[in-house]
This record gives structure tokens, C-alpha cells and sequence, in this order.
């Protein structure tokens, strides 16, 4: 996990310094969620009927959602 984190902001960090000042109004903005300790279908949209997470859902259904 700590290699694929570490792999992701090496790649943000790489698209970022390639950017002109006006492709940053263009281009959309990067949230990474980092949560510890968390099981992979705690969220309501991994299929938890348990945990309610209606916020965390909505990110997901309205941005991308990386499962692996």
C-alpha cells in the first residue's frame, strides 16, 4: 500500500511540474482520501450495509474509484 501511495504522488508530482499556469484552470482538482485501518467494502459503495457513508458514496460516484 505504502508503495502504490508513493507511486501515486510521485506521478501527481510529475504531471503538476509538467502544467503551464493556464492547464491548471482546465484540469480538475486531486483529492487522495488516505484512511487507515479500513476494510475493503467498509463504504457504502464498496457494499456496506453496516457503515453509512453517504458523503464518501457521492465522491465516488461522481469522481473515480480505484479498488485495486
Amino acid at each position: 500500500m505504502v508503495h502504490q501511495l508513493i507511486t501515486f504522488s510521485l506521478i501527481l508530482t510529475s504531471v503538476a511540474s509538467t502544467m503551464g499556469h493556464d492547464d491548471h484552470r482546465r484540469n480538475p482538482n486531486v483529492v487522495l482520501i488516505y484512511i487507515d485501518d479500513m476494510g475493503w467494502n467498509d463504504l457504502g459503495c464498496t457494499g456496506s450495509a453496516i457503515i453509512d457513508t453517504p458523503n464518501l458514496d457521492d465522491m465516488a460516484a461522481d469522481g473515480l474509484l480505484f479498488e485495486q
